[in-house]
């Protein structure tokens, strides 16, 4: 594995680039709305120069979302969410989680379609598009907080990061 910086402006970087996606299974990139779509990057033309590429994005809001020009990063997508609302204490603003949880698990969604995507291009020898979205994965990650979190009272001095399917109800 080899880490290189490539300048897609630049003729000789873009030579580049274009002979390593030429080789390449997946194109993974996480660039604004726009960006690669203006140097013929964006995943129509990938796919219709490569027809066997998996190409995969990874966004705030996804691409084809009435967010999708909005740039964000995990922050953002945590507060979109409402994960930040359902973490701190129960009188108290809303509270950073101590992880990059929005990077992460879209980057564990990603991994998983790229799986999926690859494994359908072994049966059908066709490349295909992924968009993760981070904000949607954050939505799937907060899998308790519309449910349940606002069905029972919180118990006096507990944090609003409980779980009220595990915690007794009093």
């Amino acid at each position: 594995q080899k880490i290189i910086c490539i300048d897609f402006d630049d003729p000789r970087g873009r030579e580049v680039l274009d002979k390593l996606i030429a080789e390449a299974d997946v194109f993974v990139e996480n660039y604004g709305p726009g960006v690669l779509a203006r140097r013929g990057l964006d995943h129509d033309s990938l796919l219709k120069k490569h027809p066997r590429l998996i190409v995969a994005t990874v966004s705030g809001f996804g691409r084809d979302s009435a967010y999708s020009e909005k740039v964000a990063f995990d922050l953002i997508a945590m507060a979109y969410s409402g994960m930040l609302h359902i973490t701190g204490e129960p009188t108290g603003s809303p509270m950073l989680i101590g992880t990059s949880i929005a990077d992460v698990m879209s980057g564990v969604h990603t991994v998983a379609g790229i799986g999926l995507a690859l494994y359908h291009r072994e049966r059908t020898g066709r490349g295909d598009r992924i968009d993760v979205s981070m904000a949607q994965t954050m939505l799937y990650v907060n899998e308790h907080a519309h449910d349940h979190l606002y069905e029972q009272p919180v118990p006096p001095g507990v944090i609003r990061s409980f779980r009220p399917m595990d915690y007794p109800v009093l």
